[in-house]
């Protein structure tokens, strides 16, 4: 979602950045986008505040095996939306929202920061979706599993 479209929106991207940082704060300065934060590394203190405090988790990964910071956002009542890249589709399901390309990406940004039911609704989804990655849930599924195959 490009912070251009979104100028009341305060846009912060968490955690280590691969060595972009840098290059992504100079194209914000060049393209005079000044609703971004960049935050680095935090603490996990730090990263429950952050979720606390947002309304809406974008996780836009080129390639994500699994995506735990999907499910730690679901966990906290977080709308989720993320790419069509990897594991991700899978981890949200029908408890979050899935995009094709920036258009759609910005589409649904929108839609869910114009809508405060919406967001609600998704949230719930994505909090009960997130109870089922417990430990206590795969010990279950695991053991139903070898229980099948014995």
């Amino acid at each position: 979602a490009s912070a251009f479209a979104f100028p009341d929106v305060k846009f912060v991207i968490l955690g280590p950045d691969g060595g972009e940082r840098e290059r992504l704060e100079a194209l914000c300065a060049k393209q005079g986008i000044t609703n971004v934060l960049f935050s680095g590394e935090v603490s996990e203190q730090e990263k429950r505040y952050w979720y606390a405090a947002a309304d809406v988790f974008v996780h836009p990964s080129e390639y994500e095996a699994f995506g735990i910071t999907v499910v730690e956002a679901m966990a906290h009542g977080l709308p989720v939306i993320v790419s069509n890249r990897g594991g991700l589709p899978w981890v949200v399901h029908n408890a979050g929202l899935v995009f094709q390309d920036q258009e759609d990406l910005q589409f649904k940004v929108k839609m869910l920061l114009e809508d405060a039911k919406l967001r609600k609704k998704w949230g719930i989804q994505a909090f009960k979706k997130a109870r089922k990655f417990t430990w206590d849930a795969t010990v279950e599924r695991l053991d139903a599993l070898y229980q099948e195959l014995v």
